[in-house]
């Protein structure tokens, strides 16, 4: 049983760094935060944001040259950043980088716009606040404690050179388990690592998560403000509830308008679907659906990525430079 607190809620402050064009379903990632007014979400983005921007983000323009000034200056550090994708070596430093917006948090984190959020307050609690120093260790959500030995705490380590991974051109991992996790661990700094999320592989034609168990069949849905894994075991309807949902380097369409205001969105390999009814276990079996388009076309990619990589004697993604 969780122990019972009188204190406050904490404050987050949770920052977004995103460069480039918005993905299509950004609406409905700003839609998704409406249910988790306790979080403030900070975007830093060169693109303007349209449509009905939620009271809890806020967004602060800003160029891809301003921003590698400002990571340089507050890291002083010589860094290296080709492509909008190496920003996510730096979200383990974004308490220093960012630390003039989240002075007033008790907590601040990183997040991706990949996803869609359930209700956090159910996984995120009073009790895991109050006793671990970082929550999670998948790049698309972490939370850290404010506070000077935390936020430093990714420069921290005699195994691990922090420099070569942000200085390097190439994304080195250094925000995941074989980074900043292991950090935390050699500092014995506490941390939280249950998966409460559904976290879609990339490559995998029907929708199935790397992180949780996966049922056959199954669907995903956002239902006013949470996550659920719909699925049937012997015969019955269930669900399991989830802090978010990540569907992570898909190109995911919105071929209906009603999304935006529907009850229900849908989660399928290509879309986000509005669905108005309740969802029974003929909802299930109708929309589990595989997408082989999908799973050819990005093993294809993924391939031609590499000989391409190989050719030019590149390389885009690199854990070794981690280690010194």
């Amino acid at each position: 049983m969780e122990p019972i607190t009188t204190k406050a809620p904490a404050k987050i402050g949770i920052v977004i760094v995103w460069m480039g064009k918005l993905p299509s379903y950004f609406p409905l990632w700003m839609r998704s935060l409406v249910k988790n007014d306790g979080y403030d979400f900070y975007l830093f983005t060169d693109q303007p944001v349209e449509g009905a921007v939620p009271a809890n983000l806020i967004v602060v323009r800003m160029s891809f040259p301003e921003i590698r000034t400002l990571i340089a200056r507050k890291l002083s550090l010589e860094v290296n950043i080709p492509f909008a994708y190496k920003f996510c070596d730096f979200k383990p430093a974004y308490g220093e980088i960012f630390s003039d917006y989240l002075k007033k948090y008790d907590f601040w984190g990183c997040c991706d716009i990949d996803m869609l959020f359930g209700d956090l307050s159910k996984f995120i609690t009073p009790a895991l606040l109050a006793n671990h120093k970082k929550l999670f260790s998948r790049g698309h959500l972490m939370l850290f404690k404010n506070e000077p030995a935390v936020n430093a705490a990714y420069r921290s380590s005699n195994i691990i050179d922090y420099r070569k991974a942000l200085e390097s051109p190439a994304y080195c991992f250094f925000d995941e388990w074989h980074g900043v996790h292991l950090i935390f661990e050699e500092l014995g700094i506490g941390q939280y690592n249950k998966d409460v999320m559904g976290d879609i592989k990339v490559l995998s034609a029907r929708l199935v998560c790397t992180n949780i168990r996966n049922y056959t069949p199954q669907i995903f849905a956002w239902e006013q403000g949470e996550v659920k894994q719909y699925h049937i075991e012997a015969g019955q309807l269930t669900f399991t509830e989830l802090a978010y949902i990540h569907f992570q380097k898909r190109k995911i369409a919105l071929p209906d308008s009603a999304v935006y205001t529907s009850n229900t969105i849908i989660l399928n390999p290509r879309a986000l679907l509005p669905f108005q009814d309740p969802i029974t276990t003929a909802v299930v079996k109708e929309y589990d659906r595989a997408d082989y388009n999908h799973y050819i076309g990005s093993q294809v990619k993924r391939i031609r990525k590499r000989l391409t990589s190989f050719n030019k004697q590149t390389q885009s993604f690199n854990k070794t430079a981690l280690h010194p």
